[in-house]
């Protein structure tokens, strides 16, 4: 079942507007609207921490264990990218962890090279 299903399903049981679960979340009406429609296809991970929090489900609840893995490297390579001063080593570790994800079957080739050209942007 798609997240974007899960989200009317929850709202249905719990007899909830997007409008309120937008001030539930603090997500932004037009965006729960592009999520529970299936508007928006790549929903981020951090929506899904907040969905999970604000509504007492666990994450699981909303992907499966492999979706988590990679949804989560994909979130946390983001926030490596925000950080302009890793050093070298950090960068050289984080390259390893994505090909080994990588080579595991964990991503998927556009996640493996977008993640690769966010740590080369790293180090520029």
């Amino acid at each position: 079942m798609a997240i974007s299903d899960k989200i009317q399903q929850v709202m249905k049981e719990r007899n909830i507007s997007y409008a309120e679960l937008s001030r539930m979340t603090g997500i932004a009406p037009s965006s729960m609207q592009s999520y529970g429609s299936g508007r928006s296809k790549k929903i981020p991970f951090h929506v899904i921490e907040t969905l999970s929090e604000k509504l007492h489900l666990p994450i699981e609840f909303w992907l499966g264990d492999e979706q988590i893995a990679e949804t989560r490297v994909s979130h946390e390579l983001a926030e490596e990218v925000r950080n302009p001063s890793a050093e070298r080593n950090r960068f050289m570790t984080e390259l390893k962890e994505l090909r080994d994800m990588y080579e595991k079957g964990l991503l998927t080739d556009e996640e493996f090279q977008l993640g690769k050209k966010f740590l080369f942007e790293m180090t520029k």
